[in-house]
C-alpha cells in the first residue's frame, strides 16, 4: 500500500510508477507481503514489509552529476570492508533508478556520541588504504578524471588559485600542493558526522551517493583543525579539539603515519574555503557577506601558514 503522504513527497518522479516498480519487481526483492512507503526526505522513503524495514531511494539517471550510486554500491561496497549499510535490490529503468538498502536503527553522531568521530575515521583510513589505487582519479569540483593525484592537484591549483590576491598567489600554490601527499583511493565524498549512523551493530557510513574515486584527503573535508573565524557551523563539522584526535586516528588507519597529517590538512582545509568562496562569486546573485566571510578564512590560513616552516 502507498500511503497519501508517500504520494505527494516523491512529487514529479510518480508515486504510483515506484509503487509499480516494486511490485514488478517482486521475484527479485528479498521481502514480500503488504508494501508501506513513509517519506523521510525528498526522493527517499522508509519501506515496510512485515517486520523488516528497508530505506528506498529514487535515483535520478538524467540529472548530469555523472556518477552512479548504484555502481559505487556494486563495485566499492560489495566487499564487506567497511560498516555500510547493505543494497538489497535496485531496480533499473530508463531515467533512473529505484534502489534499497536494508534499514538501520540508531542515531547519527551530529549530536550525541561524538567521542566515537576518531573510531570512525580511522575505520574510514583503514578503507581508503584497502582501496588504494594508481589511478584514475577525479575532482569532486569539476567531476573531471586525472591520470595520477599530481594531475590532479595541478588542475585545482589552477582553478583555485586565482580567486586570491596577486601577492598571495604563490604560497597559496604551495600549501595546496601538500595535497599530492595523498593517494589515489575510493572517499566517501560526504563524511560529516550526519553521515555516520551509530547502529546496533557498531558505527556505519551512510549515503554513498557522492563515492568516487579520488583522492584521500579530501574525505577530511568536514574537519576544522585550525580555528578560523568565522567559524563553519557546529554538527556537520568537526572543530578543535576533537579534530586533532580525529586526524591522528585516520593518519594511523590510511597508512600515513609519518606524513605531517596537520600539514596536508591545512592543505584540505584552504582546498575546501576557496572551492566554497569559487561557489559564491558564481552564483547568478552574488552573496558578498559569504564572499567576504570566506575570502577571510582563506587570508588566515594563508597568514598562518607564514609562521610555519
Amino acid at each position: 500500500m502507498i500511503t497519501p503522504a508517500a504520494w505527494r513527497a516523491v512529487g514529479n518522479v510518480g508515486m504510483t510508477r515506484i509503487g509499480a516498480l516494486l511490485e514488478a519487481a517482486r521475484p527479485e526483492l528479498p521481502f514480500g507481503g503488504r508494501l508501506e512507503l513513509e517519506p523521510v526526505k525528498e526522493h527517499v522513503f522508509r519501506l515496510t514489509s512485515g517486520t523488516d524495514r528497508y530505506l528506498v531511494k529514487w535515483i535520478d539517471g538524467t540529472a548530469g552529476s555523472g556518477h552512479d550510486e548504484v555502481a559505487a554500491n556494486r563495485t566499492w561496497l560489495s566487499h564487506d570492508d567497511i560498516a555500510a549499510p547493505r543494497m538489497v535490490a535496485a531496480i533499473d529503468v530508463d531515467d533512473g533508478v529505484v534502489a534499497c538498502w536494508e534499514w538501520l536503527d540508531g542515531d547519527d553522531l551530529r549530536a550525541k556520541d561524538r567521542d566515537r568521530l576518531p573510531e570512525a575515521f580511522a575505520a574510514l583510513g583503514r578503507f581508503h588504504d584497502r582501496r588504494r589505487h594508481d589511478g584514475p582519479v577525479v575532482s569532486p569540483l569539476s567531476l573531471e578524471a586525472f591520470g595520477t593525484v599530481g594531475e590532479l592537484v595541478a588542475a585545482e591549483i589552477d582553478r583555485l588559485v586565482p580567486l586570491v590576491d596577486a601577492s598571495l598567489r604563490s604560497r597559496c600554490a604551495q600549501r595546496l600542493r601538500r595535497l599530492a601527499q595523498g593517494y589515489a583511493t575510493v572517499i566517501h565524498g560526504d563524511a560529516h558526522p550526519g553521515n555516520i549512523i551509530l547502529a546496533p551493530r557498531g558505527l556505519h557510513f551512510v549515503d554513498w551517493s557522492l563515492a568516487r574515486p579520488s583522492v584521500n584527503v579530501f574525505d577530511l573535508d568536514y574537519l576544522d583543525s585550525v580555528p578560523l573565524e568565522p567559524p563553519m557551523p557546529v554538527g556537520a563539522y568537526m572543530p578543535l579539539p576533537e579534530a586533532t584526535a580525529i586526524l591522528h586516528a585516520y593518519a594511523a588507519g590510511c597508512g600515513m603515519p609519518a606524513v605531517d597529517i596537520a600539514g596536508v590538512h591545512v592543505a584540505v582545509m584552504l582546498w575546501r574555503d576557496l572551492s566554497f568562496l569559487e561557489s559564491f562569486i558564481q552564483r547568478p546573485r552574488r552573496d558578498e557577506r559569504a564572499e567576504a566571510a570566506f575570502r577571510g578564512r582563506v587570508s588566515q590560513l594563508l597568514a598562518r601558514e607564514r609562521t610555519e616552516p
